[in-house]
């Protein structure tokens, strides 16, 4: 079994689309329960540079710790989960 895949989504206040990202990304980890860990950054106290961030919100797919996919700008459940289905 391939290690755990890790969404990290770099989101901020401000940022209209983040808003709307909130609750998609709220579903999708509810539905993909313990097979993908989703977490959340405010791009407001994080260090954009560690990923070479431009874009808020942006999606980071890790496996391991290494970036394996990148969706950046508001994006819709069904390109998150055809991404992640792509990556297992």
């Amino acid at each position: 079994m391939p290690p755990k895949l890790e969404v990290l989504e770099y989101w901020a206040p401000w940022c209209e689309a983040s808003r709307r990202m909130a609750p998609r990304m709220a579903e999708l980890s509810a539905q993909l329960g313990p097979s993908v860990s989703i977490a959340r950054r405010n791009a407001d106290e994080a260090d954009l540079a560690e990923h070479a961030l431009r874009v808020v919100p942006t999606l980071l797919f890790l496996r391991e710790g290494q970036e394996r996919a990148r969706l950046e700008g508001e994006r819709s459940k069904e390109e998150i989960v055809a991404l992640l289905d792509g990556l297992s």
